[in-house]
């Protein structure tokens, strides 16, 4: 097999050569300008090799980490929602900068034009494909990548927009009737998304080589879509059925847990984030492969930064994780409080430790003589031991390249249980073969259903923050206790991941978390008791950090959705058409 470094600059390579002709295949009306190379719609199709040179653009549309030095991506970084780059923010990490929501729709937004850019070029494929000269096999895998990049795009504008037009053919610029056609319903978007994964499952193949989509892709992003619009239609009051979703999140999830394909790295959970090179994981279904002095990154850079202060765990995130005896801290006995962070971190959730470093960090007291954060725990989860903290690899921005995961196999325990507690179908065999796999190589006490209850210990379960004031408001209300620790396991699984964890708060309709006004702890950070002096850093009435005082967000429903960008109305309306805005908006 060749080195991973081969295939990844071969990848650049093909890419490049056709990057011309890839463009050309975009929505706006500049398609009808003639390409400046020898490659045309006319010649290129004629290989299987020129097709996967193709659906190779596909794949920038999996941020990871971001590329080069800007500061966006799916993981850690975060900003006001409805900007040029969709990634949102979440109640789990408080920013450098106060984050507020939008006050209106945002003129454009360019990922909504990536998103059907590259549902135009996957058309596109769907409609060259069989005229191509390759095997029945290789068209039938090449229609199976074409159809799960669509899904991909559509997912991602049916998660931020819900009903959107649904483009379904490849047509000429000129076929206005075909291309500027109105939303379709929320429910029509999410079943043509279903479809086209369902399709792609039964035709991809079940391997095509490293960091490459797989029938595997196809069920794990299956499960995620499933799983995300059951619980939205459920939570948001739709007259759509939660469980037939519910159901194929499971099955889905389920054809890649009992795959026999996968598995958990013992003690692996931080090697997920933190690792230079992720072939050979056994639980990355697929990730995103960063190649130094290739295609890099920012985000170690930034969390070894002393400039800024770094975007730190809130108080509200790190209280959610349980302590060894699988106990919430408002029920374990081995809870030891707040006050110093070597109190926070005993006997607790092992992955709280691999979140956050041992000490405080801070405006006059920073961690290592370096790092400062906004709420005192400093970020540790990207951080590579095997670095040294001051690497220029490390330290410099675009120049880091640890790898990113996109679908892995502890994302797929958490959507099978989720989905079958939704249901009540949930079983302790099930509990044992996902959630409790992880809490196991988290070091903390399994999970145990006891009807409609659930313990740990031996104790059964009764976290006071399932009932709080807070769920009692929020539209999601207070859900069953089994439900709860799962969203609680999820929540300690994927902590850093913001793109997933604020599709989390959509479907869950539990926005009020971000609400400052009807949750202040997501404004505050470590207890420190008082301000040292020298320091600049402010802190509350008790002590605890509060970084923004005086700042305040209040949440409203219309944020479940983003606004349709306004110059894509316009741009409908010069062609005589309508494009309706989102409510609220």
């Amino acid at each position: 097999m060749k080195d991973m470094k081969t295939i990844f600059l071969n990848k650049i390579k093909t890419l490049i050569a056709v990057a011309i002709l890839i463009t050309t295949f975009s929505c706006k009306d500049f398609l009808t300008k003639p390409p400046l190379t020898d490659f045309t719609d006319d010649n290129f199709w004629t290989a299987e090799a020129n097709v996967r040179t193709f659906a190779w653009g596909l794949y920038n549309t999996y941020y990871g980490y971001g590329r080069g030095g800007g500061q966006f991506g799916e993981f850690y970084w975060q900003q006001e929602g409805n900007q040029s780059y969709e990634m949102k923010y979440t109640e789990d990490l408080l920013n450098s900068t106060f984050l507020g929501f939008p006050g209106g729709a945002t003129t454009s937004n360019s990922m909504w034009q990536r998103y059907y850019t590259d549902i135009r070029k996957a058309n596109l494929m769907l409609a060259r494909i069989p005229d191509v000269e390759m095997s029945e096999e290789a068209k039938n895998h090449w229609t199976g990548v074409a159809k799960f990049f669509r899904a991909n795009s559509y997912f991602a504008l049916l998660s931020s927009w819900g009903g959107v037009p649904l483009i379904l053919e490849y047509n000429s610029p000129d076929d206005l009737d075909n291309i500027y056609l109105p939303r379709s319903s929320r429910q029509d978007v999410a079943n043509q998304i279903i479809k086209d994964l369902e399709d792609a499952a039964g035709l991809l193949r079940s391997n095509d080589g490293e960091c490459a989509v797989n029938q595997y892709c196809a069920y794990a992003l299956l499960a995620r879509v499933a799983l995300f619009e059951g619980t939205f239609v459920k939570y948001h009051n739709s007259s759509s059925d939660a469980n037939a979703y519910l159901k194929i999140a499971e099955e889905a999830a389920g054809a890649v847990i009992h795959s026999g394909k996968y598995a958990l790295v013992s003690n692996g959970y931080k090697d997920k984030y933190n690792s230079d090179n992720l072939a050979g994981n056994s639980e990355m279904i697929l990730y995103k492969h960063y190649e130094k002095n290739v295609m890099t990154h920012t985000v170690q850079a930034y969390t070894h930064c002393s400039a800024p202060a770094l975007h730190g765990p809130t108080k509200y995130a790190v209280e959610s994780f349980v302590c060894t005896d699988g106990l919430p801290i408002g029920q374990s006995p081995l809870y030891q409080g707040d006050k110093g962070i070597e109190n926070v971190r005993a006997h607790r959730d092992g992955r709280l430790q691999d979140i956050m470093f041992d000490q405080l960090g801070y405006y006059g007291v920073p961690y290592q003589d370096l790092l400062v954060s906004s709420t005192g725990y400093v970020t540790s989860i990207f951080d590579n031991p095997a670095k040294n903290i001051k690497d220029p690899d490390v330290t410099m921005d675009a120049r880091n390249y640890i790898d990113a995961p996109i679908y892995t196999l502890s994302e797929m325990y958490l959507i099978y249980a989720e989905a079958k507690a939704e249901m009540n179908t949930l079983t302790q065999t099930d509990m044992d073969a996902t959630i409790n796999l992880l809490r196991s190589r988290a070091g903390v006490a399994p999970l145990e259903l006891r009807g409609s209850e659930i313990a740990a210990s031996g104790i059964v379960i009764d976290d006071p923050t399932r009932t709080s004031a807070l769920e009692t408001i929020t539209q999601g209300g207070i859900v069953n206790p089994v439900v709860w620790e799962i969203r609680r396991e999820r929540r300690a699984e994927l902590i850093g991941w913001v793109h997933l964890r604020h599709m989390d708060l959509d479907r869950w309709a539990k926005g009020e978390y971000m609400s400052t006004t009807l949750n202040p702890d997501v404004m505050l950070g470590a207890w420190i008791g008082s301000v040292p002096e020298g320091s600049t850093i402010k802190i509350n009435p008790d002590g605890y950090i509060n970084f923004f005082p005086g700042n305040s967000r209040t949440f409203e429903d219309k944020y479940y959705l983003d606004p349709i960008p306004l110059d894509e109305i316009i741009l409908y309306e010069n062609k005589g058409k309508e494009l309706a805005q989102n409510p609220g908006w």
